[in-house]
């Protein structure tokens, strides 16, 4: 009786492994690639990376903001004087709206990359909010609701919500519970 048993249990042992070895074998493999200085990134620091609409990815560094298209880097840089240059090259946060804009978020606020214009459109926290800290309008993170807001986290500003009609940033008020049970 005991063998029996066994052999059933090994049959079916024998069928689960080869159903599942077959399942395994039958994945596609994921193909990865490492990318470096060499290849065109300008710092081995990298930050945020998303991927756009477009199937372009996007990668910020503390040396500037990249992309790439699958075969090279294209560099976006603060250049001096430049107002439709990167507002800053220390990128924290990136994500894309509706609208197929990139926003960025840098050390000293937000651009705003405008595909169709080929430039950038800058919000520079210590002007706009008069900040005397260069690294209090840092913006860590940046957000595309499904409503298309645009949502950034700052060091020193917290959280500001994007005004589309006035186009400015404005301080999101934070209601904090003082109470204590």
């Amino acid at each position: 009786m005991k063998r029996i048993i066994f052999t059933h249990s090994f049959n079916r042992n024998l069928f689960l492994l080869t159903f599942f070895s077959t399942l395994l074998f039958a994945q596609e493999t994921i193909q990865t690639e490492f990318l470096s200085i060499g290849d065109g990134l300008s710092s081995a620091t990298v930050q945020p990376i998303i991927q756009d609409s477009y199937g372009l990815i996007w990668v910020g560094t503390d040396n500037g903001l990249h992309n790439y298209d699958g075969y090279k880097f294209t560099r976006y840089k603060n250049i001096p004087g430049k107002s439709t240059s990167l507002l800053n090259d220390v990128i924290w946060g990136l994500a894309e709206d509706a609208d197929k804009n990139i926003w960025i978020g840098t050390d000293e606020g937000i651009s705003k990359y405008e595909r169709i214009n080929n430039e950038f459109v800058n919000y520079d926290f210590s002007e706009l909010f008069g900040l005397a800290s260069e690294t209090g309008g840092r913006v860590f993170n940046i957000f595309v609701d499904s409503k298309n807001n645009i949502w950034a986290a700052s060091l020193g500003l917290h959280i500001l919500l994007y005004d589309r009609t006035n186009d400015q940033w404005n301080r999101v008020p934070i209601r904090y519970n003082n109470e204590t049970d």
